[in-house]
């Protein structure tokens, strides 16, 4: 039985890999892509809690992580 802050649980990403990947993922798209404005920010990374909500919620964190870069550019 794990508590979901496992690095590797029983699907392929764990918690702290999630944040680690959303970290480096709102980083590459911030700054090699140019996004400077505040609020789209916020949006991208409340889409990265989001994501972090269902990937807690469906026991995936991969699926977690696909849904907030789905978000992330829907809301671009």
């Amino acid at each position: 039985m794990t508590n979901g802050l496992d690095v590797f649980s029983n699907s392929m990403m764990g918690l702290y890999g999630y944040i680690f990947l959303s970290a480096v993922y709102i980083m590459i798209i911030r700054f090699g892509l140019g996004i400077h404005k505040s609020f789209e920010q916020y949006l991208l990374i409340s889409a990265f809690v989001i994501g972090a909500g269902i990937g807690w919620y469906l026991d995936s964190y991969m699926l977690g992580f696909v849904m907030a870069a789905l978000f992330s550019l829907i809301f671009w």
